[in-house]
């Protein structure tokens, strides 16, 4: 069973993580409110749903995880660590391959909108 949760946990934070990449814009964030509201409009039985459901809600799912990549300020909003500690996370198998590669993507693209933003 604990194999069980190890998968749901992957598949969660891959859910997060992805959504965040898609629509947390170039600062890479997103508030709970948001996250939970896309979610809603998952399956109810979906792996994603009830692994959040085992929590009671969002804020106290998200601050169970180990090694997140994420930090949580005020109860409110998630952001993406800093790029280095993304890279560790990945070496150390926390971020799946997949997941990073798209990391790697929005983060270099997100990089040269802030440079062409500011010239």
């Amino acid at each position: 069973m604990q194999d069980q949760k190890v998968v749901e946990e992957q598949k969660f934070l891959s859910y997060i993580f992805n959504l965040i990449l898609i629509k947390g814009g170039i600062k890479l964030h997103m508030s709970i409110a948001d996250i939970t509201k896309e979610m809603q409009a998952l399956d109810p039985k979906d792996s994603v749903n009830h692994f959040r459901k085992r929590f009671g809600n969002m804020d106290q799912c998200l601050r169970e995880i180990q090694n997140p990549f994420y930090t949580i300020d005020n109860h409110i909003v998630i952001t993406f660590k800093p790029h280095d500690q993304i890279v560790q996370l990945h070496s150390q198998g926390h971020i799946t391959e997949e997941d990073f590669k798209l990391y790697e993507k929005v983060y270099e693209e997100n990089e040269k909108k802030k440079l062409d933003d500011n010239k």
